[in-house]
């Protein structure tokens, strides 16, 4: 067992099955690499709790020679290290038949994750989910083997990540043409692999039992990130599967050439896979940004605040007002729909406000979108302003050269 993509973190977890008559004392050797926290006993599929694990050391000797003026004379070195270790327990003597299970967790057994898209035509892609299973702990011989991963919860609220936004501590995630995954703290996803052997030292590649399936691919999404020069297409299908596929390296191909890749985030079953993305240089966008100041608000503000006067109107606080203009143009042979994408902007201490004379389409988490169907050779414009403090206003000063596309 072990979280995705952090294969030096890895666990593997193994289970011991045995059946022993009557015996009232039982002594079992168990590997080195175990985690002695770890170990458990069962008895009739009931954990018992009276049970030693001894480790059993093995001496090493090490002889190092050493030249000391002005002779060499030879140094004994004796060093311990753990050989194996010794699990005891004690059975009932009124039961006859003792069925036993001992399972424990070893370092260093695990796996790495990755997704493979195979685009066949502009309506259909194969996915499949393979595993690189390594093995640098004990040899598995005829085991049966099922891999479970964990989701990478990197989730905040908005506040937080707002917080830490205006203190400049991290950027801001990027956008996602969908909404994220919001998966309980409990989720994981398992896969049965079968029957396997696996020694030390030995990584295997493997084809999940349930292999590949087809899906359909859902839509084109085309979208502006008001920050960037370039309009982005983005290709996605459906997870084909009944399970979620974890955080993965994903490779999408077409024609067996590799096209594509990037590490996916956890994607339920029926959720969208991003199979391809690249810049569509027919959609032309840009935008404008006028920066005015309200000076009678700017000294209304500073002479209140000179005063330490608590009935301070905080609206005075934002006297600058950020005038935006973006446009597009459909320069494809194709009527289509475009997502706009604007960075929401946060002041340092007074929330920065809003004047749209066409509302978002929606504003989740960081972002204003605006879903527009833009025709053939149709160009369409959006206007808004921003009524903001001297926190968005440095930031408009500091990026003046690329803030929004300009």
């Amino acid at each position: 067992c072990q979280t995705c993509g952090v294969p030096r973190q890895s666990r593997g977890v193994t289970q011991e099955k045995l059946l022993l008559g009557t015996n009232t004392d039982i002594a079992i050797q168990l590997p080195k690499q175990i985690i002695p926290s770890s170990v458990a006993v069962f008895i009739q599929n009931q954990k018992i709790d009276n049970i030693t694990l001894i480790p059993r050391l093995k001496e090493r000797i090490t002889e190092i020679a050493e030249k000391r003026s002005p002779k060499e004379i030879s140094v004994i070195s004796h060093q311990s290290e753990i050989e194996n270790y010794l699990l005891t327990f004690k059975l009932s003597e009124n039961v006859q038949e003792h069925s036993i299970s001992i399972k424990y967790s070893v370092q260093d057994i695990g796996w790495e994750p990755l997704i493979q898209v195979e685009i066949l035509d502009k309506s259909k892609a194969t996915v499949c989910l393979e595993a690189k299973i390594f093995n640098n702990s004990i040899d598995i011989n005829n085991a049966d083997i099922t891999l479970i991963a964990l989701p990478e919860d990197k989730t905040s609220s908005h506040k937080e990540e707002a917080d830490r936004y205006r203190n400049q501590e991290e950027p801001m995630e990027e956008y996602r043409p969908w909404e994220k995954i919001k998966y309980p703290s409990s989720a994981y996803a398992q896969y049965h692999i079968g029957i396997l052997s696996i020694q030390s030292g030995e990584k295997k590649y493997v084809i999940s039992a349930v292999s590949c399936k087809e899906t359909k691919i859902e839509d084109t999404i085309y979208m502006w990130k008001t920050k960037e020069k370039v309009v982005e297409k983005y290709l996605y299908a459906k997870n084909p599967f009944d399970y979620a596929l974890c955080d993965s390296n994903l490779k999408t191909s077409k024609d067996n050439i590799n096209i594509f890749d990037y590490k996916s985030a956890w994607i339920e079953a029926g959720k969208p896979i991003l199979l391809f993305r690249q810049n569509e240089n027919e959609i032309i966008c840009n935008s404008s940004i006028e920066v005015v100041e309200n000076f009678e608000k700017r000294n209304t503000w500073n002479n209140c605040r000179s005063r330490s006067t608590p009935l301070c109107d905080v609206k005075d606080a934002l006297f600058y007002n950020h005038q935006y203009e973006f446009n597009c143009l459909n320069k494809t042979d194709t009527d289509l729909k475009l997502e706009v994408v604007f960075e929401k902007k946060y002041g340092q201490d007074y929330k920065n406000i809003y004047n749209f004379r066409e509302n978002p389409t929606k504003s989740p988490g960081w972002w204003h979108i605006w879903e527009l169907n833009l025709n053939k050779d149709q160009n369409k414009s959006i206007k808004f302003n921003i009524d903001s403090d001297k926190r968005t206003y440095k930031e408009y000063k500091k990026y003046n050269k690329s803030i929004e596309g300009c």
